[in-house]
């Protein structure tokens, strides 16, 4: 992983917290570092493509993911500072579950914090791997 900038480093440690929980599956450990009225952008070749509201929203979100596949991951290749934003840069993988689906996308988040929490998220990911 490449880290590009000068970053807050609370700012850093609570995206890589975030991925961690959620690699880990332990979205209780996430929901805590998001404002209660977060908001989520989700763009990209997805279905649930929408705007997320609210820790309960975005839970869903997470937790749509996490039971539709038995092993879903961020793997993160860059995180770029720009003041309060964290860009994540890097791949989402996925496989298995009853839908039998596999995915391998390439994937964009741009992070808003403040206080230490996430307020604000833009998600985008590409039909392949191609960031």
């Amino acid at each position: 992983m490449v880290i590009v900038g000068a970053m807050s480093q609370e700012n850093v440690d609570t995206i890589r917290t975030i991925y961690r929980a959620f690699n880990e599956r332990r979205l209780e450990d996430i929901m805590p570092l998001c404002h209660e009225d977060v908001e989520w952008h989700q763009v990209g070749p997805f279905p649930e493509s929408n705007v997320y509201r609210g820790r309960e929203q975005l839970g869903s979100l997470f937790g749509m993911f996490l039971d539709t596949f038995d092993d879903f991951r961020f793997d993160i290749d860059k995180l770029l500072d720009s003041g309060d934003h964290v860009v994540v840069i890097g791949n989402a993988r996925a496989t298995g579950g009853a839908s039998g689906l596999e995915l391998d996308t390439g994937f964009v988040h741009v992070c808003r914090l403040h206080d230490g929490l996430v307020v604000w998220g833009y998600d985008c990911a590409g039909p392949e791997r191609s960031f």
